[in-house]
């Protein structure tokens, strides 16, 4: 990648300002992940005021990678696959069966 496709840009997450160098293209990839972080903190913020920053982030954190986990998962295309080829399987025989 060369240094014109990268994007230098600061997001600021809980009040701290972070200073990233990123892929042009994922700018808004890269923004829209800190408003969503910004969203689970001060959620957790609002919901746990007892908490410490530093819990209210793990909390952030574990939900937004539970979150992903339970998206990934859903992604998964290989058990579709294996259907899609034992189903494919299923038709050529029959068709071969048919012809003979």
């Amino acid at each position: 990648m060369e240094v014109n496709d990268r994007l230098s840009i600061r997001l600021d997450i809980g009040g701290n300002k972070i200073q990233l160098t990123i892929p042009r293209q994922e700018e808004e990839t890269y923004r829209k992940a800190g408003l969503l972080i910004n969203q689970k903190l001060n959620a957790y913020s609002e919901a746990y005021s007892d908490r410490d920053k530093e819990q209210l982030y793990c909390m952030a954190l574990i939900d937004i990678a539970t979150n992903y986990q339970r998206v990934a998962g859903r992604n998964d295309t290989e058990p579709f696959k294996t259907l899609l080829n034992n189903i494919t399987a299923e038709i050529e025989t029959a068709l071969n069966e048919k012809d003979n």
